[in-house]
Parts: C-alpha cells; sequence; structure tokens
C-alpha cells in the first residue's frame, strides 16, 4: 500500500483522470495522494481550486483515501488564511482526509509551520497528520545544501515534540539504513532515531492526543488573516536567497524575515517567534522552547468557537497584530503588549515552566493521569536543562520521571525535573486525593 506522489510546485503530474484510474484499479493498495512544496504564491489558489479540491472530492468518493500537501516556511499559517485554499482543505467533509505535512529544510519558520498545523488540529480542519523528518532539515544556506548529519538525536527530539501535536502517520527520509539487494540494515543514525521513536509508539509512551486532551496550549490564540503580497512573497521565499529585497514595513512585520535567508542571521527582537519560543536566529527550532506554552495559530476563516483550550485571541495579516476592536500594531508596540498577553495565560496553563525553557507539552492520559514532554530544543547547541514545573490543578499529586522510573518530590505544588541535553524527559503525574 502507498500514497502515489502526484505534483509539485503547483504543478501536477498528472490528470485528474488518471487519479481516478488509479483508484479503481488498486482500491486496497492505493492509499492516497500528495504533493509537495507548493509554495508559488500567484499559482496556490488556482491550484487548491482546480486541481486539489477535486481530487480531494475524489478521495472522499473512493473511500476517504487521504490527500495530502506537504510544505516549508509559513505555508500552514498563511495558505489556509487565503479563502479559496482554505476551502479546498477544509470544507464538505474535506477535512477528513486532508493531510498537513511539512518539509522544513532550508525553513526559516518551522516552529511557527508546527503552531500552525497544531492550531488546525486543535480546531478540528484537519484528522490526518504527517509527522515527517529529512536529511536536508539541516540545511542553513540555500547555496549549500548539508544532508548529512550523523547523529539521530535532533530527529528523534523532532519526532516525539510533533507526534504530540497530533500525528496519524510517519514519514521518514533520512538515511537510517544501508540496503543492498538482499538486505537492509539499520545503521547508528537509524538506532538513534527513528529505531527509538517507534519503541516509545509501540509501548505507548509516546501518543498522538484528541485535541480536547492536548493541555499544553496558551489560552490565547492567534488568528492569522490574509496577508499582504509583499509579505507573502518573502513567506514563501524558500528557495531563492539572492531575492532578497531591503523593506523597512516587512522589518517591523509581526511575523519577519521569512525568507532562506542564512540560517544563522538574528531573529529580530520584536518578532513574533523570538518573543514566544525565545528564537535567537533564523536555523534550527524544528523543536521550539514554549516558554508561554503551545500557540494555536488558526485561518481566520475557522469557527474559532471549535478550537479546544483557547479563550481569547490576537489577530495579524503578519505585518500587523491587533485584537478585536484594537489599534493595529507592528514592531516592538506588538511584541510588548503580545508577550505580556502570553505571559499571563501562562499561569493559567495545567502545567507551568519556570527556568531556561524548554519544549513542554502535557496530555491527559486518563482522568487525573497526566503525561509531561519535555524535550531540549537544541539543535545546534543541545544542553541540560534543570525545569521546574508548577502544577495549577486542585488537588494532590505525584509525578514521576516515566523512563528512569524514579519519583519526583513535590513541594507547594512543584517538582523539578532535569532534561538531558539532546534528548527529553517523560513525566507521568497523577491526582492522588
Amino acid at each position: 500500500p502507498c500514497l502515489f506522489y502526484i505534483g509539485h510546485s503547483c504543478m501536477p503530474f498528472i490528470t485528474l483522470d488518471t487519479a481516478e484510474k488509479i483508484l479503481q484499479a488498486a482500491p486496497e493498495y492505493c492509499l492516497g495522494f500528495y504533493t509537495a512544496e507548493d509554495e508559488q504564491v500567484e499559482l496556490i489558489p488556482r491550484f487548491f481550486e482546480y486541481y486539489f479540491k477535486p481530487l480531494a472530492n475524489m478521495c472522499l468518493r473512493y473511500g476517504n483515501k487521504r490527500c495530502m500537501t506537504k510544505n516549508k516556511g509559513l505555508w500552514w499559517i498563511t495558505s489556509p488564511a487565503r479563502p479559496p485554499v482554505f476551502d479546498a482543505l477544509f470544507r464538505e467533509g474535506r477535512n477528513r482526509i486532508t493531510m498537513a505535512a511539512t518539509e522544513d529544510s532550508n525553513s526559516r519558520t518551522p516552529e511557527m509551520n508546527l503552531m500552525g498545523r497544531g492550531g488546525l488540529w486543535q480546531a478540528g480542519l484537519i484528522q490526518q497528520n504527517d509527522v515527517s523528518i529529512h536529511s536536508d532539515l539541516f540545511s542553513f544556506n540555500r547555496f549549500h545544501q548539508w544532508e548529512y548529519p550523523r547523529v539521530g538525536h535532533p530527529y528523534l527530539r523532532l519526532l516525539v515534540a510533533h507526534a504530540t501535536l497530533g500525528m496519524t502517520q510517519v514519514n521518514s527520509r533520512i538515511r537510517e539504513y544501508t540496503s543492498t539487494r538482499e538486505t537492509a540494515d539499520i545503521e547508528t543514525l537509524g538506532k538513534e532515531s527513528t529505531g527509538i521513536f517507534f519503541k516509545l509508539l509501540g509501548k505507548g509512551l509516546v501518543f498522538s492526543p484528541k485535541p480536547e486532551d492536548a493541555l499544553g496550549y496558551s489560552t490565547v490564540g492567534l488568528v492569522m488573516h490574509p496577508p499582504p503580497g509583499d509579505w507573502l512573497e518573502d513567506a514563501h521565499n524558500g528557495h531563492s536567497p539572492e531575492k532578497w529585497v531591503e523593506d523597512e514595513q516587512l522589518h517591523q512585520a509581526v511575523i519577519p524575515h521569512n525568507g532562506s535567508l542564512w540560517g544563522m542571521t538574528n531573529t529580530p527582537d520584536h518578532a513574533l517567534q523570538k518573543i514566544l519560543f525565545n528564537k535567537q536566529r533564523q536555523f534550527g527550532y524544528q523543536v521550539p522552547p514554549t516558554p508561554y506554552g503551545l500557540v494555536a495559530i488558526v485561518p481566520a476563516e475557522t469557527d474559532l468557537s471549535q478550537v479546544k483550550g483557547v479563550k481569547s485571541w490576537w489577530h495579524t495579516d503578519g505585518v500587523y497584530a491587533w485584537k478585536d476592536g484594537g489599534s493595529r500594531l507592528t514592531g516592538m508596540e506588538a511584541a510588548t503588549r503580545m508577550q505580556a498577553d502570553f505571559a499571563e495565560a501562562a499561569q493559567r496553563l495545567p502545567f507551568q515552566q519556570h527556568g531556561e525553557p524548554v519544549f513542554l507539552n502535557s496530555l491527559r492520559v486518563a482522568q487525573d493521569h497526566y503525561r509531561l514532554f519535555l524535550i531540549d530544543p537544541g539543535w545546534l547547541d543541545p544542553a541540560d536543562h534543570e525545569v521546574t514545573i508548577e502544577i495549577h490543578l486542585e488537588g494532590e499529586f505525584t509525578a514521576q520521571d516515566t523512563l528512569n522510573h524514579r519519583e519526583l518530590s513535590i513541594r507547594e505544588n512543584r517538582f523539578t525535573v532535569d532534561v538531558p541535553a539532546g534528548l527529553f524527559t517523560i513525566v507521568d503525574v497523577r491526582r492522588i486525593n
């Protein structure tokens, strides 16, 4: 059984008639179809209205086959904000079979792309989510495509973190095996990444949550409105760093500098991704720190009442940010106001972290049983972390470092846990009274 790869760059490889013939000829073996890197700004609405939408309708008719698009940059917050794309992906039952995927190679905003997919999951707009890893996730310069890391821990951390935001499929495109015609042997790279991850899945230690059981989200969310054209061109520039244009308005944008610049470029102090995710440079935040919790980002046509866990909203078009009825803000003024709101909301998280921030998500396993995933976010500079967790729930609790079977002492609703460099810690918290 397989997914058929049928398009790239908003260009179909096959006609819709051919796709239907595949579905008719292989009703069991054809799991669905996917396209990749559909980032051409001017072509996206037409491609999704006249190709992806009828393809998705066909997939519905033939037994809910998957219809996936895999994209980098800011795609999963910008494209669904464009009305024809929102319609093609989510309306008339297509949300049941639309599968969201990323290929964040040379991406300068993987943390935002992740929060966009997470927001769609929390809103019920997607029910199929692909968690994928690629060899070239380490490329931080478009002029030199480096894709030969020899350690697995960055991939392992990505898989665990992304799975906790919703996952129905895993896709691995790394050099984890040495294969011949007769054999396929897993290498160290695979043993340190997918090998461990699949064992964690098999044991039920890592799992994909229902939206209502994902408790790591801030009660403040972000609504994405259709962005202006020049900002959108930069946001979707995943392949052409030579197209940089100096623009003061874009520099002061709430989400600035999103194209494929040199990855070591410093993230501006006013950037949303810096104030919310402690981002210091444009490369390497596939697993972001979450000092104020995860942030659900959803398109403007979303029914906001259906987004699990979010109570209030900021709005943005990429350049400006505003609250309902409020002034449109940009630069440091927007950053200061938004950071204050998210910091205040963090005090209402069921589990709030203190100290040097790590990636934290907390999932409900069962009534009175919670599982916390604390992950070192440092791709280029992994480091040990000591994190204090404050419990904002009623009752008395126990906490256990799940992988080490070690009880953690809770005093005044707080406990401290170590997160090792390049790895993660899983903590099970249970209410006992």
